[in-house]
């Protein structure tokens, strides 16, 4: 499950499981597949009932399925919209992930500004940045009785949190040496229930 989604359930919003199938995550499709036509069909009533649907894949995945944005929308769902690079346009269509998401967001410049090299910073530091803002944002919306489509593209994400409070090198060398200094164990991973 996307980190928006532990969110908004930790805030008390019934959900039903993320399931896959075919390499597409929806919410809620759990007994069938999707080539099924029952599986279709319940995938359809499960987003005709949602009150926010998280949509983690590209656009026309949920397209070419008849599930329109738009008509939920419409009838005041809030639609969480995360895609690598944006869901219009040829980016639209483009596969990405977390790690190069962050690099065409600019992280990797960022990096090699501070660290004179381009590194990669975290694994996969797009996907809980964007989970995060989807999830302040969908929470928003729903918690005003809007409905809304948010579209959060996850190199975007990291594009604006790169240019919001950017550290200086002398801060950077800073952490660089409490994280060396720290033997502390790391937090156990999460156990989904």
């Amino acid at each position: 499950m996307p980190i928006v989604g532990v969110i908004l359930d930790n805030h008390a919003i019934e959900q039903v499981d993320v399931g896959q199938a075919n390499g597409l995550e929806v919410i809620g499709f759990r007994q069938h597949g999707l080539a099924d036509p029952a599986g279709r069909g319940a995938l359809h009533r499960l987003v005709d009932e949602a009150d926010i649907v998280i949509e983690a894949s590209r656009p026309r995945a949920l397209k070419q399925l008849g599930i329109d944005a738009n008509r939920h929308v419409a009838r005041g769902a809030v639609w969480l919209s995360i895609t690598a690079h944006g869901r219009s346009g040829a980016a639209a269509d483009w596969i990405g992930f977390g790690d190069d998401a962050a690099v065409a967001g600019g992280l990797a410049s960022e990096m090699q500004a501070m660290w004179g090299e381009p590194l990669f910073a975290g694994d996969a530091v797009a996907d809980p940045l964007t989970g995060l803002v989807a999830a302040l944002a969908g929470w928003s919306l729903w918690r005003q009785g809007t409905g809304g489509l948010i579209s959060l593209a996850m190199a975007d994400v990291v594009a604006f949190a790169g240019t919001s409070g950017v550290a200086g090198r002398e801060m950077c060398r800073e952490w660089q040496i409490m994280a060396e200094a720290d033997s502390a164990p790391l937090y156990p991973l999460r156990v989904s229930p």
